[in-house]
């Protein structure tokens, strides 16, 4: 009798984990973004991140993205480095809604640029059960001066932009060269993008690639950065160590990418293959 009450109880704690293990990845997935074939007959109505002068000592840091109509899941998500370094993220996934809308005042305390990218997907299924998706970045940024007014460069040799642009790439190099001497990668063999000019490849191509590699390639890169970085940091509730943005290398012979991050003083390296343009247009 009492070994038939035991294995009863282990028979219930298993149910109980299997069943805790699918609610869980159940929830996992419902706050993932998955890149799925791009739909070429669906886009967005309008995109954009902006920063800018709110009141004295904050930063109005807001993004607004728009489907033509609504789709079974949007997400937008938004990462905001002051001076090159983390400063904070905002995230809303919505389902069988076409608008998103994002707001948040940052604390202003130093003369800095601030720069903000955000990614843009929707999931949309379709009636013959095929998925596919909608994706878009946008970019802004600003400098801000000590006295908490924003400020246009005066020309391309205007020294206040000169000084704030040095001290922020000197003190990224130092990170990113240690990160890359660490995991022993040639530089000479990659093109380096920081992640925020990553939004440069919004409409054009990235370094080698076809239009179509490209597209599937950064997808595919954001599903990856939010599973491993964006959705730990969003765990802390912007309560983590501050670390330099992260960095991506992309192979010259166009066969993968290598994205180097950091969070609370561990390294973290993520592998991406490249597609081919074949496989471009199958899901991942």
């Amino acid at each position: 009798m009492r070994t038939r009450i035991w294995v009863i109880c282990i028979l219930s704690g298993l149910v109980f984990a299997v069943g805790l293990y699918f609610l869980q990845s159940s929830k996992n997935a419902k706050y993932a973004i998955t890149f799925f074939p791009l739909d070429e007959t669906f886009f967005f109505t309008d995109a954009t991140t902006n920063l800018d002068n709110f009141q004295d000592n904050l930063l109005n840091w807001t993004t607004l993205s728009s489907s033509e109509k609504p789709v079974y899941l949007r997400q937008d998500v938004s990462l905001l480095y002051e001076n090159g370094f983390f400063k904070g993220i905002q995230s809303k996934w919505e389902q069988d809604q076409q608008i998103i809308n994002l707001k948040h005042p940052v604390p202003l305390h130093n003369t800095a640029v601030f720069e903000a990218i955000s990614f843009h997907h929707g999931e949309i299924h379709q009636p013959s059960n095929d998925i596919t998706s909608i994706q878009k970045m946008t970019f802004d940024k600003i400098y801000m001066h000590k006295n908490n007014q924003s400020f246009e460069p005066l020309s391309k040799k205007d020294e206040r932009i000169a000084i704030i642009d040095q001290e922020k790439q000197e003190r990224l190099k130092k990170s990113w060269n240690k990160w890359i001497s660490e995991h022993d990668i040639d530089q000479s063999e990659y093109t380096v993008i920081p992640l925020t000019n990553l939004a440069d490849y919004e409409d054009n191509p990235l370094p080698g690639l076809s239009v179509e590699q490209s597209r599937a390639t950064i997808g595919k890169l954001w599903e990856g950065l939010y599973k491993e970085y964006i959705l730990r940091l969003k765990e802390k509730k912007n309560e983590g160590k501050s670390h330099a943005m992260p960095l991506i290398l992309l192979s010259k012979d166009s066969s993968h990418i290598y994205i180097l991050f950091e969070l609370d003083g561990q390294q973290q390296i993520l592998l991406q293959k490249i597609p081919n343009v074949d496989s471009s247009t199958n899901p991942p």
